[in-house]
């Protein structure tokens, strides 16, 4: 007799890729890695893949939500038909997306996709011009991501990363979601993809 799992996971954190078309000092997929994204881009799972290793089988450790991330998962020619997928398997979806490839005919697809239940994800580090060194761009890119998920209701999130780099702007910043009644949590600064290959 099969025992019955102990623990669920409701959130499934998946970085579908490490390519990205930014290259922030602070990347936690090491996105900012030439040789790294070369290697791993080769090993990326398939939509196929994906539909067989994951929409078919996390559900039984008790997801129910995807974050889809990166590097930059919009870059994945397949992400829409990604997200289309994971709502036929029951699935809601969170995009983690730098703005960059975002459109507004994107966002409605997205939208169209996923039954209106996507949910959209930027980073903000800093509501300062300290954004512009931690992630590669200033801080406009995600407000106007952010402004333009309002006016399509589409539901928004932000990110913040937390550390030496934004803590005396930190309380602005996020006073300044709060004023804005903007969503965010906050995202661990942690050195990662540097371990060495067994």
């Amino acid at each position: 007799m099969q025992q019955a799992n102990t623990y669920t996971f409701k959130n499934l954190f998946f970085e579908a890729t490490r390519l990205c078309n930014f290259a922030c000092p602070m990347c936690m997929a090491s996105s900012n890695d030439t040789k790294l994204v070369k290697k791993s881009r080769k090993q990326e799972l398939s939509t196929e893949e994906i539909e067989r290793y994951i929409f078919k089988t996390v559900n039984k450790i008790g997801v129910d939500k995807i974050t889809w991330s990166g590097g930059e998962f919009m870059l994945r020619k397949d992400a829409i038909e990604l997200v289309r997928l994971a709502t036929e398997y029951g699935y809601s979806s969170v995009i983690t997306t730098n703005g960059s490839k975002m459109t507004r005919e994107k966002l409605l697809e997205l939208k169209k996709v996923s039954n209106e239940t996507v949910v959209i994800a930027v980073g903000i580090n800093s509501i300062e011009d300290e954004n512009s060194w931690t992630r590669d761009t200033d801080c406009a890119q995600s407000l106007k991501i952010l402004e333009l998920c309002k006016e399509l209701n589409i539901r928004q999130n932000v990110v913040v990363a937390i550390g030496q780099h934004n803590l005396e702007t930190v309380d602005r910043t996020l006073q300044w979601l709060d004023d804005h009644h903007i969503p965010y949590n906050r995202s661990p600064y942690t050195a990662r993809g540097y371990g060495k290959e067994i």
